[in-house]
């Protein structure tokens, strides 16, 4: 039922395929190529964060929190990717609640990068010690509480 509800897309190098601050709610999983993460700063510049690489999702944020997109997705190689929209998502969530957590577990993480990386630190296992300790997601499916220590965020978060 969920192969019913995804879109595949074949996305092209260089033509953005999310926008940081545009709404949004599907959640996307890279199939095939190399994608760049790239975050706007309070200063104006854009700064690359991530490399999502095939297997890989992305689009938890807005599909989550309902916020707007957090970053602005770029293929670096022509890309395949599958869309699954908010209405499927849910179905799956209400199915299986442990990939709530995980999904927010993977948010948690990548915030925390995220705020490494505008913050100049190299290093993707040194963490400031405020960005780690408990976390709490809250979803449209409940609230979930991560606790991070510099070890196992490592496990969510690849060095770009």
């Amino acid at each position: 039922e969920l192969a019913k509800a995804a879109t595949q897309h074949l996305c092209h190098a260089g033509e953005p395929i999310l926008k940081q601050g545009n709404p949004g709610s599907s959640l996307f999983i890279l199939n095939e190529g190399l994608l760049g993460v790239w975050i706007s700063g309070a200063a104006g510049g854009e700064t690359q964060v991530a490399r999502i690489q095939p297997g890989e999702f992305f689009g938890e944020l807005s599909l989550l929190t309902g916020e707007p997109r957090g970053a602005t997705v770029i293929p670096v190689t022509d890309c395949l990717v599958t869309e699954i929209g908010k209405e499927a998502m849910s179905t799956l969530l209400q199915a299986r609640p442990e990939l709530a957590e995980i999904l927010s577990r993977a948010l948690a993480g990548r915030q925390a990068a995220n705020q490494r990386s505008m913050a100049g630190m190299v290093s993707s296992r040194r963490c400031s010690s405020s960005l780690m300790g408990p976390v709490r997601a809250v979803t449209r499916w409940g609230t979930i509480v991560c606790d991070f220590t510099a070890e196992s965020t490592a496990d969510y978060v690849r060095p770009t």
